[in-house]
């Protein structure tokens, strides 16, 4: 059976997708009105909550909400100061939740291209399974809030996003060294670790 896509999803439960927007403050706030005008529940997970700066906001805003933070990291997640927020080390789409566990809203931002497999359709196969994975975890009625960093070029972007991601993908295999004028640092720094698989606003709706 095959599995519906991103645009199918929304026919069952509501999907909000945002593009991120250069200031991740801006960002952050877009989605907490976005919560504070569809709140009627009170459960949310962070998916890729890092050190926890959307969570630790979303705690600021409605400190009745019962925020889960999920995270690889668990030194990342240690750093989050509010003790009333769940902390679970984990990762799409293998994650590490109880089957049963729902969520009204279910927030996911920078992190589907980070879900990188060894070509574009692997790693668009695992940004869709991590999808359909969170899915089972919404509550009725509940908001998937997908927001991505997209890949936007004057040329056509797919082609030049898989130009990207062969690149970064021979780059890591080669351990090459990030020439000097890509970043400010004194030390040398190589590829090794940095890659990932962007994506246009299209295919993500149509992922």
């Amino acid at each position: 059976m095959p599995h519906p896509s991103l645009i199918e999803m929304q026919l069952n439960t509501p999907a909000h997708f945002m593009p991120a927007t250069p200031d991740r403050l801006i960002g952050n706030l877009d989605s907490i009105e976005f919560i504070r005008n569809n709140s009627s529940h009170n459960t949310l997970l962070d998916v890729g909550a890092g050190s926890g700066q959307f969570a630790s906001l979303v705690k600021l805003n409605f400190p009745d909400m019962q925020v889960t933070a999920l995270d690889p990291s668990a030194n990342l997640l240690s750093l989050i100061d509010d003790r009333s927020i769940r902390r679970v080390v984990g990762k799409i789409p293998d994650l590490t939740l109880q089957a049963d566990e729902r969520f009204f809203f279910i927030h996911v931002a920078n992190v589907l291209h980070h879900l990188v497999g060894r070509t574009i359709a692997e790693s668009r196969k695992n940004a869709k399974e991590s999808l359909l994975v969170l899915r089972d975890h919404l509550d009725d009625g509940g908001f998937l809030m997908v927001r991505e960093e997209l890949w936007e070029t004057y040329l056509i972007p797919t082609v030049t996003r898989s130009l990207a991601f062969h690149f970064l993908s021979v780059a890591n295999m080669l351990n090459m060294p990030v020439p000097g004028f890509l970043h400010h640092e004194r030390r040398s720094r190589s590829f090794k670790g940095l890659i990932v698989c962007m994506y246009t606003a299209s295919e993500l709706k149509t992922c």
